[in-house]
């Protein structure tokens, strides 16, 4: 947070200054440490099978039934059996406890919707519009332009009311915008929709109700490509969201913001396309798939992941962890894609900690990691 002095008033207690260290240290560390805590709660089930949730249901060390007493005290998120095995676990779970100890500090002072909304009307209000583009210097602009973090972002849009990383409103903020920030920003970054005429088309494969609570977040594309951007070449802006998780009440409808175009689909994306002309069909320019788990059979995607890339446009990818990134970088490779970008660093990562459903010491953050694919290898698909 190297921008953060800016962001913050001139006045901060000691108490304020020390938890606001102690956040950014904790935030910087989560990458770096979550596959390493993984992978030592992954040992305990060596025969593959899946095991019982570690630390949520019985002892984050051995397995075994937990005792309450055991708790960790400080995050209360954590179960073990046995004081000897809470020891065990100390330099583990060290990590990631005042993470953790964040994540309950969210679900105990869950925004309502309306202040969500209420937040995002004001940063949307406050954007610096083309006159006021044209009205600033060089350097005034090229920070509106290039906002490569949250504090730049939320200052931009004159909001310090809601700090992006110590207020609860602000994190949940940040998880919402997100998904569009996160698509532009890959988008720009490679230079992916400057040669787009007319109409720019993204399909949003397995979208689901987190992407979609908030439509008015959507209209970022717009500003940001039309206004901020100057991509004059692109009229208008088609996004379609495909996905079973699609909520019912959206399916088969749309919605529209100015030059932007919103329509929704409640299915798989191969059903989507097999219905393409009863769909008003458009083909893409861009595909965008949020966090798809694309390594999970359950999931079934290899039927509309091979529609995905038949269409050779470039797909926006979002992970969690390097270790997901990597997996699914892979599965990309084998049906004939070249990785244009794949970081483990995005500027737009939502700021609210998640912590696994699965294994207590393992946390993240939606959209940490991005990877950007485009078919080359056409011989895949004869």
């Amino acid at each position: 947070r190297n921008s953060s002095t800016t962001f913050k008033k001139n006045k901060r207690n000691k108490s304020e200054n020390s938890a606001n260290k102690q956040y950014t240290e904790v935030i910087l560390s989560l990458v770096e440490h979550a596959s390493e805590i993984y992978k030592e709660a992954e040992s305990l089930f060596s025969d593959g099978k899946e095991g019982p949730l570690l630390g949520i249901d019985c002892c984050a060390v051995c397995g075994k039934r937990c005792n309450s007493n055991f708790d960790c005290s400080v995050c209360s998120r954590i179960s073990y059996c046995s004081r000897r095995h809470k020891k065990k676990d100390q330099i583990i779970h060290a990590v990631v406890c005042p993470a953790l100890a964040l994540v309950t500090l969210d679900e105990n002072n869950i925004p309502s919707k309306e202040q969500v909304q209420t937040v995002l009307d004001k940063l949307w209000e406050r954007r610096p519009l083309e006159k006021d583009l044209l009205s600033t210097n060089s350097h005034q602009k090229e920070n509106v332009i290039k906002t490569h973090s949250w504090v730049e972002f939320f200052s931009s849009r004159k909001s310090d009311e809601w700090d992006p990383y110590e207020s609860v409103l602000g994190r949940e903020v940040t998880s919402v915008l997100s998904y569009p920030l996160t698509l532009i920003y890959s988008a720009i970054e490679h230079k992916i929709v400057e040669e787009i005429d007319t109409s720019l088309v993204i399909h949003i494969v397995g979208a689901n109700s987190v992407e979609l609570e908030y439509l008015s977040i959507w209209k970022e594309l717009e500003y940001y490509f039309l206004q901020v951007y100057k991509l004059n070449s692109i009229k208008s802006i088609q996004i379609v969201f495909i996905g079973p998780e699609v909520p019912k009440h959206l399916d088969n409808t749309e919605t529209v913001y100015d030059s932007t175009h919103l329509s929704f689909y409640s299915n798989t994306y191969s059903a989507f396309l097999r219905d393409r002309k009863k769909n008003n069909f458009a083909t893409p320019n861009l595909i965008a798939t949020f966090h798809p788990g694309l390594t999970v059979p359950e999931y079934k995607w290899e039927d509309s992941l091979k529609e995905m890339i038949s269409f050779s446009v470039p797909i926006i990818t979002t992970c969690s962890t390097s270790d997901e990134l990597e997996m699914e970088k892979i599965i990309f490779e084998e049906k004939g894609c070249d990785i244009l970008s794949d970081t483990n660093f995005n500027p737009y990562a939502s700021n609210q900690i998640m912590q696994s459903g699965t294994l207590a010491n393992d946390v993240y953050r939606k959209n940490t990691c991005v990877m950007v694919a485009v078919l080359v290898d056409e011989t895949f698909f004869r």
